[in-house]
């Protein structure tokens, strides 16, 4: 039994998510599973011809309607609004998740190695989490979202979860909590490692932030490293 799902979040990049296929089949063809993408835009994920190749899981408005009652500003990259929503949505993954680990990746990531040794030494050390901690100056640590490995099983029966409006929304003190800090926060709390990946890592590269509204620099971006997926 395959005890690895790996998952993503989009919103209208299907390009995106046909590259990122593309290098998992590339460079990781031990995993044997579909992708899941979990798409905030609309229910055609991917590029026509490829639909085969992905198990699609469209969110529509109703998911985050909690948030209707906050004025979301005109800014796509509101930091605010986005990372609580993509909090929200990381959450539903690992509680959806059937297998004992999963892989979270962001649409805009290609995977340039085989990371099955990375996930094996997870599974030895029985971490509960791996991937880059990020920790910039007026922001909390966080487990960044990009490329994180977590142990599905442990995170559920310790109650830890993903979103926390009090740590999303909300400021705390003088710290802002982005995407993947309370869960690292909570994380850490428990008895378990969290490992953590250098930042300049041999296993994927990531477009780092912007690719939604930045099309034109993400196809160059892709086709620069093209010799991963293509």
């Amino acid at each position: 039994m395959n005890e690895l799902s790996i998952a993503t979040v989009n919103f209208n990049t299907p390009l995106y998510i046909s590259v990122l296929i593309k290098s998992i089949q590339k460079n990781n063809s031990w995993y044997t599973g579909k992708l899941h993408v979990y798409d905030n835009g609309y229910p055609h994920t991917v590029l026509d011809g490829e639909q085969q190749l992905y198990i699609g899981h469209y969110i529509n408005n109703d998911f985050y309607a909690e948030f209707s009652k906050y004025e979301e500003p005109s800014d796509p990259g509101c930091r605010h609004f986005c990372s609580a929503k993509h909090c929200k949505l990381l959450d539903k993954i690992i509680y959806d998740c059937q297998t004992k680990y999963l892989l979270i990746l962001d649409s805009d990531v290609i995977l340039t190695k085989n990371f099955k040794n990375l996930y094996q030494f997870v599974k030895d050390d029985d971490a509960i989490a791996c991937g880059y901690i990020k920790r910039p100056d007026g922001y909390a640590p966080r487990l960044a979202p990009w490329f994180s490995i977590i142990d599905v099983e442990k995170v559920k029966a310790l109650g830890i979860r993903y979103y926390d409006p009090k740590r999303i929304i909300f400021i705390d003190g003088n710290t802002y909590h982005d995407t993947g800090a309370s869960f690292l926060d909570d994380c850490k709390k428990t008895a378990y490692e969290v490992l953590e990946l250098p930042k300049d890592n041999l296993v994927y590269l990531h477009y780092k932030g912007g690719s939604y509204s930045n099309p034109d620099k993400v196809l160059m971006w892709l086709h620069t490293h093209e010799g991963y997926w293509r």
